[in-house]
């Protein structure tokens, strides 16, 4: 809010913060009608379908890391006597999965990892005795 010291500032200031406020007023009401299409039945389950047979990006070398891992597990511990579509196609579904819950999840999961790897290298450089009994 800026200083206001003649009433023509006074003025100036009440229509600058009521046009502000409606540009937020129009915002706030297209996220609502946007939140309002990816609640509907029909839009929930296209988009849940497409999660499971479409990756988001395919340049994420996380996302394709962790979706090829897990291919490779599902394919050959899971599956290893399925048959031959069964062996093809699963894996390629929970890759699919795998692959945008990576994408979706990053940055909690690259959170998480660099909390691992400190509390990690922590371990190794504690020293295991008590500093009060040096001096004693």
């Amino acid at each position: 809010m800026r200083k206001v010291n003649t009433i023509e500032d006074l003025v100036s200031e009440r229509t600058r913060l009521k046009l502000k406020q409606s540009m937020l007023e129009n915002e706030i009401e297209g996220n609502i009608t946007e939140i309002k299409d990816t609640l509907k039945p029909l839009n929930l389950i296209k988009n849940g379908l497409k999660n499971v047979t479409h990756t988001k990006d395919d340049s994420d070398l996380i996302s394709n890391s962790a979706g090829s891992i897990v291919e490779m597990i599902v394919r050959n511990v899971v599956f290893r006597n399925s048959g031959l579509i069964t062996k093809w196609l699963l894996p390629k579904l929970v890759k699919n999965v795998t692959s945008n819950a990576v994408h979706n999840n990053k940055s909690f999961l690259l959170e998480k990892l660099a909390d691992l790897v400190l509390a990690i290298g922590k371990k190794k450089t504690d020293k295991h005795f008590d500093e009060s009994t040096i001096y004693s």
